[in-house]
């Protein structure tokens, strides 16, 4: 988390917001398809589930950081669920 926001905004300035959400979106969205796709594989199932949702709210949490779009956050969780 602290990497998205020190390499993040150095990130969105030199290549763009656009492309740096494309990769976000990519990557969250990643994430809940091998969730969702492994499910039977998880032995602790409630605690694959809430460590995905911890991680959105942190992300959103970051979101009220200045120099982060929490736009791009919540864009990203609609386009993922």
């Amino acid at each position: 988390m602290l990497s998205l926001v020190l390499i993040g905004i150095w990130l969105e300035q030199q290549f763009g917001f656009v492309r740096i959400g494309i990769v976000y979106l990519l990557l969250l969205g990643a994430m809940l398809s091998e969730l969702l796709t492994n499910w039977t594989i998880y032995a602790n199932k409630v605690a694959a589930l809430l460590t995905l949702i911890v991680i959105i709210v942190v992300n959103l949490g970051l979101g009220l950081l200045p120099c982060v779009d929490n736009f791009a956050h919540i864009g990203g969780f609609h386009n993922t669920s």
